[in-house]
Formats: structure tokens, C-alpha cells, sequence
């Protein structure tokens, strides 16, 4: 064409032209993503030619020698980042359809599941918030609800899961019998008699967590421990360091706590839900830390979620947050969470959700962030299409407004998310 030639070319992007941005800079520097968009380029643009290999999807990647590598595709004009459907392997559990999750958006989520044919139930919930866990208990009594912190919840399931282990390991192992002499007998018996004078006998253990609920200055793995002799008002949290004498007392709690879920682990919940606290970030906080976003605690509670989705390892992810987590500098936490999931290899799904196109009588702008397991690719979840007219005309983060599920005043349907699909599919 006057006198060049040209090429078409199909692109692929690397993490950090996605909508991650600066957040990729943890990301494996071979790891590429493929895309649908092409364009025609003057044919000196070529440098070298490369090796680019298409992968299977998996939450644990094992990469083959070549110079580049791709197991997903990433939606240029509404980023989102799915899976390439012609390598999804055929595993039974992607259809299942009773579902455990773990979060503390309960009801609605169950509702809303059940009307999609979903049977959801509540197992796990954590909120730090005493009166937050007073209404999970009346809503789901059957959830095993817990008032601490999601620091110290991350911590208790990675020490259950260590004493799970242990213990089930145990039950393998044949235990020789002790041959005890006869004068021997007696004599352990005045010393037991003697002993048992002086300490307290354990009856059981009733309950277990990570941190310091009594307030002695030392966090660690502690048991509730119920008293041979007195009632549940007088139970005390005990170090697992001081009950090295209760090996069969904490055996047993341990295995009846296995059987009945007590706590998850890996492998264990199919839905993970929540919303981190939206207080370091709101516009309503003046006194917001714009240059280190990071350095308030309750920002870092974005951390601790993916790091409790990196442990137990869902089929899902549903995040819910304010607005603000796409305006405040310039939407670093918000770019984090979709990186720290694509990081994971889980699909992503980012949409702004305005309260007033489902019926509420307000606006209130809110951000949802859907993740899916590689092997679930026919169902990373759609947003649900708008029921009412709202004005959409402000509060929308400018880059990120194509991320915006509404209805215009018209009545004429704009659902971004749907659209991209359906194009990338014809």
C-alpha cells in the first residue's frame, strides 16, 4: 500500500498493558494473554520471531521450555480475563450444583443462588464485628460463625489444616503396647493419685482459635477448655503449648472437628464472598493516605482476602466494594485484586452496579469483582441485567466506566460484560 507492505496482526498483551497496570510487576514475565484485537502494521515492525505456547488452564501452571506462554484470553475494551473455552479439560465437579461457601455476604447470595437453580449454603463466616456476627447467627444458625479478625481466621486455618494433617497421619500409625511391671503399676498410680491432687483434669476441648482472646499479650494457636468438675461459665483459653500433657484431648477434638467442617481447608469451599472495609478508601474519609494507600490497615484487609483465596483455593470469588476502590490513586486496590486473581490463574470479571437499576431508591455506585477457577469457563458469572431506569450521568471512575451494568433512561439495555462475550463468541 504506496509502496509499503504491511501485515495484520493478532495481539497478545502482557500482564502489565492489561488494566493491571503497575500491578504486574509480580506476575511471571513469560506469562502472555490472548486477545481478539488485530490491526495491520508495517511489516519492519518485526524484530524476532518468538516462541508463544497455548497451555492448559490450571490454578498450579507447569510451563514448558519456549519463550512465552498463554492460558487465557483478556478482553481488551471491558477487561476481563477468561479462559479459552477449547481448553477447559472435562472434569465432573465443574456442573456441581450444592455448593459450600465461605464469607459473610449470607441471605441475598443464598436467594439469588436458589432462583439460578444453585443450591448455596452457608458454612464459614468471619467478621470482626461482634453485632455483624450476632445476625449471621440468626440468619444461617447452622453456619459456624467466628468473631476475630481475618488475619487471625487466616492464620487458625492454616494451623487446623497442620493439625488435621498430623492427627489423620496418626490414626494410620500402629501403636505398640507398653509392657508395664507389676510394682511399677502401683507406684504410677500413688504418683498419678498424688499429681491429680494438684491440678486440674481437662474434660474436653470445646472450641479453638488463633490470637489472643483473653488478653495476655500473646497471640498463638489456644484451645477453649472445659474442666473436669466445673460447668461452661468456667472454660479458659489455653495455649496449645500448655496442653502438651492432652494429646488424646486434642486428638479427639480434632477429629470430630474433621468430620464436621468445623473449619475449612483446602479444597473445601466452592464460594468465597466478601466485602473489605471501604473506610481507608470512602470519599467520605478526609483524611485518606493517597501516597501510601497500603499503610492503613484496613486497605491491607484486600490482601488478606486473596490471601485466604490463595489458601483454601474456591471454584469462586465474589468481592464487593465501593466505588472508590476505582477512583482512590487511581485505583491501585482495585487494580491489586483483579491482579492477585489473574496472579492465581482465576478467570476475572470486573462491573459497576448502580442500587437503583434493581428497584432500590437510591443510586449507590458499587464495584463486584467476580473470579472463577480456570476449569469453571462456561460459568464465570454474568452480572444480572438491570429492572429500572436510573440516569446514569456522574460517579462513574472516567477509565473505568466501561465496567458500568445499567439501563439509560430510554429503556435501551447496556450491559458491557454480556456484549463483550457475545462478540467474542460470534
Amino acid at each position: 500500500m504506496d509502496g509499503e507492505s504491511y501485515f495484520r496482526v493478532q495481539w497478545f498483551f502482557r500482564a502489565g498493558d492489561t488494566v493491571i497496570q503497575d500491578e504486574a510487576s509480580s506476575h511471571d514475565k513469560k506469562r502472555l494473554f490472548y486477545s481478539t484485537l488485530m490491526n495491520d502494521n508495517l511489516l519492519d515492525c518485526i524484530v524476532s520471531k518468538v516462541q508463544v505456547v497455548q497451555i492448559t488452564p490450571s490454578v498450579r501452571l507447569k510451563v514448558p521450555p519456549c519463550d512465552f506462554y498463554y492460558d487465557m484470553k483478556y478482553s481488551v475494551d471491558f477487561s476481563t480475563f477468561s479462559t479459552i473455552e477449547t481448553c477447559i479439560p472435562n472434569h465432573e465437579n465443574a456442573t456441581k450444583s450444592n455448593v459450600e461457601r465461605c464469607g459473610a455476604m449470607s441471605t441475598g447470595l443464598c436467594l439469588g443462588a436458589k432462583v439460578a437453580g444453585v443450591d448455596l449454603v452457608t458454612k464459614w463466616a468471619v467478621d470482626i464485628s461482634k453485632s455483624a456476627c450476632e445476625s449471621l447467627r440468626l440468619n444461617d444458625p447452622q453456619a459456624q460463625i467466628r468473631n476475630e479478625s481475618a488475619e487471625e481466621f487466616l492464620d487458625l486455618l492454616k494451623e487446623w489444616d497442620k493439625l488435621c494433617k498430623r492427627h489423620a497421619q496418626k490414626l494410620h500409625i500402629e501403636e505398640r503396647p507398653r509392657v508395664t511391671r507389676a510394682d511399677d503399676k502401683d507406684t504410677k498410680a500413688k504418683t498419678d493419685d498424688k499429681k491429680r491432687d494438684k491440678e486440674y483434669q481437662v474434660e474436653s476441648l470445646v472450641d479453638i482459635c488463633y490470637g489472643d482472646p483473653v488478653g495476655t499479650g500473646k497471640c498463638g494457636l489456644k484451645f477453649q477448655v472445659r474442666w473436669a468438675g466445673y460447668g461452661p461459665s468456667e472454660d479458659t483459653w489455653e495455649p496449645i503449648e500448655a496442653l502438651s500433657k492432652c494429646q488424646e484431648r486434642i486428638r479427639d477434638f480434632v477429629m470430630k472437628g474433621m468430620k464436621a467442617k468445623l473449619l475449612p481447608r483446602p479444597g473445601d469451599v466452592d464460594v468465597i464472598c466478601g466485602g473489605p472495609p471501604c473506610q481507608g478508601i470512602s470519599g467520605y474519609n478526609r483524611f485518606r493516605n493517597v501516597d501510601s494507600p497500603l499503610d492503613d490497615e484496613r486497605n491491607r484487609q484486600v490482601i488478606i482476602f486473596m490471601d485466604i483465596i490463595k489458601f483454601l483455593r474456591p471454584k469462586f470469588i465474589l468481592m464487593e466494594n465501593v466505588i472508590d476502590i476505582l477512583r482512590f490513586a487511581n485505583g491501585c486496590l482495585g487494580r491489586y485484586a483483579l491482579s492477585r486473581l489473574v496472579q492465581m490463574n482465576y478467570q476475572a470479571r470486573l462491573g459497576i452496579m448502580a442500587a437503583g437499576c434493581y428497584g432500590l431508591p437510591q443510586f449507590r455506585l458499587r464495584v463486584f469483582l467476580w473470579g472463577a477457577h480456570p476449569f469453571e469457563a462456561s460459568m464465570l458469572p454474568q452480572f444480572p441485567l438491570p429492572t429500572h431506569d436510573v440516569v446514569l450521568h456522574y460517579g462513574f471512575p472516567g477509565e473505568f466506566e466501561v465496567f458500568s451494568i445499567s439501563c439509560d433512561i430510554l429503556g435501551l439495555i447496556c450491559v458491557h460484560m454480556w456484549l463483550t462475550d457475545f462478540q467474542m463468541a460470534a
